[in-house]
């Protein structure tokens, strides 16, 4: 699953390239990774710096032919009756 990121200024003040892409990435330019390199750029690095931000995750949908189930409860409202027992006096 890709994950849409946003670089911060990291690149550019350490003068470092993206592995992937090459290049130094500019603050604010938005771009997709993978999970496992989405750790490594959050921090996870030898530099630990984030070097990215999220900008939103791509979720899955649903397949068209999968129905998709809502769950609901059904509340019963009836009180319990009230149990009166005998007083034992002493």
């Amino acid at each position: 699953m890709k994950v849409k990121v946003i670089a911060l200024d990291t690149y550019e003040k350490r003068n470092i390239q993206d592995q992937e892409y090459g290049r130094i990435m500019l603050e604010g330019e938005e771009f997709e990774v993978s999970e496992d390199r989405l750790k490594v750029l959050l921090g996870d690095n030898v530099y630990k710096k984030a070097f990215v931000k999220l900008a939103e995750e791509k979720k899955e949908e649903p397949k068209v032919d999968e129905p998709v189930e809502e769950k609901t409860e059904e509340i019963n409202e009836e009180k319990a009756p009230i149990k009166k027992g005998k007083k034992k006096n002493k």
